[in-house]
């Protein structure tokens, strides 16, 4: 966002400046998990009802939303004047609910004339929210280059394994004792561990549960001692369900734990440590807390995400912005990048490569015709063949001398039985070639050579 002013809301978190409606103030929001529902806004009831005696609750509230003063607001096909309950979907389990008036408005992105988008007709319950469309900002976090991927419930997407808990404190133990699965909500402020986890915490730094209020309250002098301590927790994440390898490492320190609490949870603005003990596994929560010192890249094309340290640089360090493209943009832009000089190569190359079949076949059908025309001989070089004189007689091997291999009376048989003026092979005027001649000796009948 080209502007940006800090509140106090349940920790001191960078919210962003969003207007919404035509003729209507600008309002401010807090980063949270957009809900399928629509963007969340304060209405003045958020103040008039729910707390009354908050101190300039207006601007502690980041500026309220009134709908009347809007020339786009519209309630039309919503039914009970657009008042619904909020679907809070994970929050419910930690005993956040709410109500709200629905409505279509026209929502303007950060300040005017900043030349961010506006989106018409958007569905707003008007609670705080932030959004960042379509990117990143590559200079207000260190690259972990670890993502994982959504969870399988779209309504725990976010969804990562909590794998430790340590502090830099000498002799310090672990404060986690098993790795356990946790949800990343930016709808809730506080972190929700288990109870035994919240013991060590206890143990580590001195702090005592207040059943009746619900939190851990810090009082002058334990917050003085921890400011002497000055102690840094390490949260280790991997993939949710203990999968994969790879991990990364926040760091939170002890000014991110350093918040107050304001009216109406309390009668007076206290400092507490936000941190909350969860009666079941459904109630693991990092909540704003955490986002204090972590980026979060949501990638919804590819279905993961990515957790990493947050940077904070000085407020004249320029953005670097970067666009995450959806795969399909992926494809054309990478379509896009061919050249002329390389689309022409490949067409010539297709070309080329065309031709060597062509030619081939070609070649393989030319040697397939002739091989056919010198295995057919013609009738003349039959009758060729016929006229050349038998090899001179050969013996099979020097056997009984008054015996034959064929009868005598066999081989004076023409082979057909057609009577004795038609042989084998056709008598020609010059020789008259008989079926086999009776030689003196016994000789094995030789095959002619065709």
């Amino acid at each position: 966002m080209p502007s940006m002013q800090d509140f106090v809301v349940g920790g001191c978190l960078l919210i962003s400046l969003t207007r919404i409606a035509r003729a209507a103030p600008n309002s401010s929001a807090l980063p949270l998990s957009i809900p399928p529902s629509g963007y969340w806004t304060i209405i003045p009831q958020g103040c008039t009802v729910a707390n009354p005696n908050l101190t300039d609750c207006d601007n502690a509230r980041g500026n309220l939303f009134r709908s009347n003063l809007s020339s786009t607001w519209s309630t039309e096909r919503l039914a009970n004047g657009g008042l619904f309950q909020l679907n809070t979907f994970e929050e419910v389990k930690l005993g956040l609910t709410g109500n709200a008036y629905y409505g279509f408005d026209t929502l303007s992105l950060g300040l005017p004339g900043s030349g961010l988008p506006t989106l018409t007709s958007q569905l707003s319950p008007p609670v705080f929210g932030s959004l960042t469309l379509g990117g990143y900002d590559a200079s207000r976090f260190t690259p972990s280059n670890v993502s994982f991927p959504f969870g399988s419930d779209f309504s725990r997407d976010l969804l990562v394994s909590l794998e430790s808990i340590t502090y830099d404190t000498l002799s310090s133990s672990p404060l986690l004792g098993d790795r356990i699965d946790v949800f990343i909500d930016s709808l809730v402020t506080e972190i929700w561990l288990p109870i035994s986890t919240c013991q060590a915490f206890e143990t580590a730094f001195f702090l005592v549960w207040d059943d009746a209020a619900q939190l851990y309250p810090v009082n002058e002098t334990l917050h003085k001692n921890l400011l002497a301590q000055i102690p840094v927790l390490t949260f280790t994440l991997g993939q949710a369900g203990g999968g994969g390898n790879d991990t990364v490492a926040i760091s939170l320190p002890y000014a991110t734990f350093d918040l107050f609490i304001t009216q109406p949870a309390v009668n007076s603005t206290s400092r507490y440590f936000p941190l909350k003990q969860a009666q079941n596994s459904t109630q693991y929560t990092l909540g704003r807390t955490f986002l204090q010192e972590a980026y979060i890249i949501a990638d919804y094309d590819r279905h993961n995400f990515s957790v990493s340290q947050a940077l904070f640089p000085p407020n004249q360090s320029p953005q670097q912005l970067v666009a995450i493209h959806s795969p399909s943009d992926d494809a054309r832009e990478r379509h896009r990048g061919l050249g002329a000089g390389a689309i022409a190569g490949m067409v010539i190359a297709a070309i080329a490569i065309l031709a060597l079949c062509i030619a081939g076949i070609f070649r393989l059908r030319r040697r397939s015709g002739r091989a056919g025309q010198l295995s057919v001989p013609s009738a003349d070089e039959k009758a060729q063949e016929a006229m050349q004189p038998l090899a001179p007689a050969k013996y099979e091997v020097s056997g009984e001398a008054g015996r034959h291999e064929l009868d005598e009376d066999y081989a004076r048989k023409p082979e057909l039985g057609a009577g004795g003026a038609i042989n084998e092979l056709l008598a020609v005027p010059e020789h008259k070639v008989h079926e086999m001649g009776l030689p003196e000796v016994p000789v094995e009948l030789e095959a002619p050579i065709r």
